[in-house]
Parts: structure tokens; C-alpha cells; sequence
């Protein structure tokens, strides 16, 4: 979901993980051979989530230490990794601390590191983006342009190297999805340069928007930092339960708390099962029969316009021997109440049904092609180890009336580009 606010958004979510995680499309286009093994990580975050914990799990998955030294050197940051084994209630994992100096970078200087650098350019653009919702979020607690944000402890040059660092790692590893638990967000509160705050404190709140988290009893800390909420609720989908896969490695990376229960973030690597996507969906449905249908135009465009996946009518013959509408809006649990309030405020319904259901999709993203007519995006699915391509409806209007050509022709043209790839 994208929330606009003064000139800038904070995203989250899957819809994050379409929009920042770059290299992660590349693989899927590269890969689609191998679709039935889409390669996925698991954050289970049972105990909250850092970014010194991200680097710990990643590395204790089975990548050298040595190596992500290395991958890091180019950005030119003077730091060294200290990793260390430790129990935590007797859970063994990977401790990891980033050793830098004390300077502070404003957000134009972490990204002119980050884009000087000889990295990926995917995991560049990847990095930046995190860092950047980081830089949104402080922005909108404070009331102030982002331009004028100061990260503070944020600022640290060890936020470079957390944020980067766990990019390169899931690209390393070859994750092409990554999936999140609710995360812990602890309690108490948290001292920082603004004072003493509340845990979550402002823009790590602002970070986990629609984004599922809780917050256990006992755990008198802060568990899930700013960092750590911008890296998984950017690249990660939020889920209740463990997607199906075939784990084939675990790591454990521990964090600096000692609580009631182990401070380490668990990550499952391994194959996804299903071929399908899964999630779970919202459909609100209610009758009208009292509503001039001139309304329901206006009506369709303000629901999808409030975050709405889908919504269609359905002619029916109700009591009284009215013919009336069937409105059915598909959509997720965050945008229930805001499009519940919609729909009573904008129709004369004084009810609407509610039903939660789970739904298979087959895998999908958006790619660019080329026509004689200019390039425009398409949905790419895949079924059977066969590759579909769709073109977009309004990419397709777009060309016609800038090209002057019938809206037919694009279509037949994006057709036969793609058969003929």
C-alpha cells in the first residue's frame, strides 16, 4: 500500500517488495525455467528485528563473513565485522557488530556512497530505497521535508552497512521472495537523542504501517529498530504463518537484548512448495436497491481509488420484486475499514457483508516491451512452465492515443511481440 503524505510516501509490504526489491524481478524473468523452485527466505521474528540481527541470521546461513567484507569494500567505508558465536536461552546464533567511526552521514551522503560504489545496480537502487522510507518516515513524524531530516543515531555509518549488507546477502543467497512474520515489537521505551519515547518509537511506527506486529508481555525493550522495520517491511510480505517451502538452511542472528525469551531472528532458506502465490483477501458485498445507477460509475472509481483490489455489480431481483445491484469489492484486511466507510458514505446501503477467504494466484510482475508502436509495460505470468504476457489495458490506450493508431491494433501488436519472443 502507498500512503501519501506531504510530497512524499512511505510504502510497505508486498507492494514494496514489487517496487524496491530490483534485483529480485530480474531473477524471476531470468529464472522462470525454474519457476517450481523459486528460491524464498523466511524471517521468523519471534524476538523483533535489527539489522545487526538480519547480517547475523543472513551470515549464519552460510555465507563467510570474509565475503560480505569484501562485497562491501567498494562503498569506501572504513569498517571491519565482528562476529561472534553466542546462546541466548540456549539458542546458538551469530552475533554481528559493525565496527566503524563515529561520524554521521546526512541522506545525500549515504546515498552518494551507496550509488559511487561498484555494487549491482539493482542492490544500489535496492538500499536507497530503504534508506529513503527511513528518511520519509522521520520526515512525517516530525512534521518537516524530508530534505531536512537529520537521521541522528540513524545516521550512523553502521546503517549503511546493516541496510546494504542484508541486500547483498539475499542477492548472494539467490532469494527471489522474501516472507516476514508479525513482527515483536517489544515495549517499554527506548532513549535516543529526541529523549525517551515510546516503543515502537515514532518512525519505526510510521516503518511497520500496514505490516503485521504485536507486542509480547515481559519484553521491556525495543526490539524491532528502525533499521531493521525498513529493511523487512520493504523487501518482505508479512505473513501469519510459515509459507510452505523445503527448508534448506537456518540461521540465527542474535541481537543485543537479554529478555524473557532468546533475542535472535530466525531465517528459514529454501524452496517454495506451490508453484501459486497464496494470500488472503477481503470481499465486502452488500445489496442496493433504492441508488440512482447514474452513481455507480463515480462509485466503482472511488472504491479502487481507496486501495481496492478488485470490484465488480451483479444484476439482481431482490424482495419486493426490485431489481437491484450486487456490489462486491475484493480487497486486504488494512483497507476493510476505510472502504467499509467509503461505501456507506458514498451509497445507500445501511449494511454490508464481510468474508475473508484464501486465494491462489499465479505468480505475476510487470515487464516492459518493445512494439513498433513505442514500449509499454505488460503483466507476465507463468502456468505450466509456459510464459503469458498481457498488455495493460491503460498502457495500451496510452499508445493508441499518442500514436493515433486503434486501440486493437496495440493490443494485436503486444500479441504478436510476445508470441513471437
Amino acid at each position: 500500500m502507498r500512503r501519501e503524505t506531504n510530497n512524499f510516501s512511505v510504502s510497505s509490504g508486498a507492494s514494496a517488495v514489487r517496487q524496491y526489491f530490483p534485483f529480485l524481478r530480474v531473477s524471476v524473468v531470468n529464472n522462470y525455467e525454474r519457476r517450481k523452485r523459486l528460491k524464498i527466505a523466511y524471517f521468523d521474528c519471534f524476538a523483533g528485528i535489527s539489522g545487526d540481527m538480519v547480517l547475523g541470521a543472513l551470515l549464519d546461513a552460510g555465507v563467510d563473513s570474509k565475503w560480505l567484507t569484501q562485497g562491501l569494500s567498494s562503498m569506501g567505508i572504513e569498517f571491519s565485522l565482528e562476529t561472534t558465536r553466542v546462546i541466548k536461552s540456549g539458542l546458538k546464533g551469530l552475533g554481528v557488530l559493525v565496527l566503524v567511526d563515529t561520524e554521521r552521514l546526512s541522506p545525500t551522503k549515504m546515498f552518494e556512497i551507496i550509488n559511487k560504489s561498484s555494487l549491482d545496480e539493482g542492490i544500489k537502487l535496492t538500499s536507497c530505497q530503504i534508506i529513503e522510507r527511513i528518511v520519509q518516515a522521520e520526515a512525517f513524524v516530525h512534521g518537516i521535508c524530508s530534505h531536512e531530516v537529520h537521521l541522528h543515531e540513524l545516521g550512523d555509518k553502521d546503517t549503511v552497512i546493516d541496510v546494504v549488507g542484508s541486500v547483498l546477502l539475499l542477492h548472494h543467497l539467490g532469494i527471489e521472495r522474501v516472507y516476514s512474520s508479525p513482527l515483536n515489537m517489544g515495549g517499554g521505551k527506548v532513549c535516543c537523542e529526541h529523549g525517551i519515547l515510546p516503543v515502537p518509537a515514532p518512525a519505526t511506527a510510521e516503518l511497520i504501517k500496514d505490516f503485521p506486529v504485536y507486542s509480547s508481555t515481559g519484553a521491556d525493550k525495543e526490539l524491532t529498530t528502525p533499521t531493521g522495520a525498513a529493511i523487512i517491511t520493504t523487501l518482505g510480505i508479512g505473513v501469519d504463518c510459515m509459507p510452505k517451502m523445503k527448508v534448506e538452511r537456518i540461521g540465527y542472528g542474535a541481537g543485543s537484548h537479554e529478555t524473557n525469551i532468546p533475542n535472535m531472528l530466525r531465517v528459514f532458506i529454501g524452496e517454495a512448495v506451490s508453484v501459486y502465490e497464496e494470500d488472503v483477501v477481503t470481499i465486502l458485498s452488500t445489496n442496493i436497491d433504492d441508488m440512482n445507477p447514474e452513481i455507480y460509475d463515480y462509485l466503482i472509481e472511488g472504491i479502487i481509488k481507496q486501495g481496492a483490489l478488485d470490484v465488480y455489480l451483479i444484476p439482481i431481483h431482490g424482495k419486493k420484486n426490485r431489481m437491484g445491484i450486487l456490489l462486491n469489492v475484493l480487497t486486504m484486511e488494512e483497507t476493510v475499514d476505510k472502504l467499509i466507510s467509503f461505501i456507506f458514505s458514498q451509497t445507500t446501503t445501511i449494511g454490508i457483508r464481510i468474508q475473508h477467504m484464501s486465494r491462489k494466484k499465479l505468480p505475476r510482475q510487470a515487464v516492459e516491451i518493445d512494439t513498433k508502436y513505442g514500449r509499454l509495460t505488460a503483466k507476465e505470468t507463468i502456468i505450466e512452465d509456459k510464459k503469458r504476457v498481457m498488455p495493460e489495458y491503460e498502457e495500451c490506450l496510452r499508445i493508441a492515443k499518442d500514436k493515433n493508431v486503434p486501440l486493437q491494433e496495440v493490443y494485436w501488436e503486444c500479441i504478436r511481440v510476445t508470441t513471437q519472443a
